[in-house]
């Protein structure tokens, strides 16, 4: 096989995909992408594709998108103190909170991956990094939050006013 996972784990991980997203199409035209990510990055085929199923359901990645992204969340991953595994729990977590900033397609991903890695730098720590995003997006998601986060940096709630993708850019 092309992907170099058992025909029986491919579809268990198709079906699982699908259960997870409810879209059959990406499910059926994803799944040989995850094999060969899986298989590529020595990870469990049910890790992988559990990882591509938030990224569609909270990132809203097509089957087109899915190997960059996969890739993506693998290098950060790897990076110090975490696991593609632990990554891919704590993407569900912050990729609903990207969802409900508005930050989607390969572009939020983008925001959120150099927004861990501003966190990372300044820390020194992954791991702390990822609550720390998961926090701010969290407070970017509310009016008192936005309020706080304004008055701590001397930021004018008019100018923290839109979307939080706006908000991030600013």
């Amino acid at each position: 096989l092309k992907t170099g996972q058992a025909s029986d784990d491919l579809a268990k991980s198709m079906s699982a995909l699908f259960q997870e997203t409810g879209n059959a199409e990406f499910a059926r035209k994803s799944i040989e992408t995850i094999g060969t990510a899986a298989k590529g990055a020595h990870e469990p085929l049910e890790t992988m594709t559990g990882i591509a199923g938030t990224l569609n359901e909270k990132f809203g990645i097509t089957e087109d998108q899915l190997g960059g992204a996969l890739s993506t969340i693998v290098g950060l991953g790897n990076k110090g103190g975490i696991s593609v595994g632990d990554m891919g729990e704590k993407l569900g977590l912050i990729g609903a909170y990207a969802k409900e900033a508005g930050l989607q397609g390969e572009q939020g991903l983008g925001t959120i991956v150099g927004m861990l890695n501003l966190a990372d730098n300044a820390n020194g720590s992954f791991k702390k990094g990822i609550s720390a995003v998961g926090g701010l997006l969290e407070q970017l998601g509310n009016t008192v939050g936005k309020a706080k986060i304004g008055a701590a940096l001397g930021v004018s709630a008019k100018d923290l006013s839109g979307s939080a993708p706006q908000q991030i850019e600013a």
